[in-house]
């Protein structure tokens, strides 16, 4: 029985861990993207500058 327990609790901390990664993984892609957007959004402004 006791076995059987630390065994879940190995699963549990493995799969936190796993949502952990993930969780990082989604944090540095939405942070690049708004990055991506602040500068794509600059570039915009920068070309109606020149066109008017």
């Amino acid at each position: 029985m006791a076995l059987c327990q630390s065994h879940k609790r190995d699963h549990n901390t493995q799969s936190g861990f796993v949502m952990e990664q993930v969780l990082i993984v989604l944090i540095s892609r939405i942070s690049g993207l708004t990055i991506w957007m602040l500068d794509f959004g600059r570039l915009i402004a920068n070309f109606k500058k020149v066109n008017y």
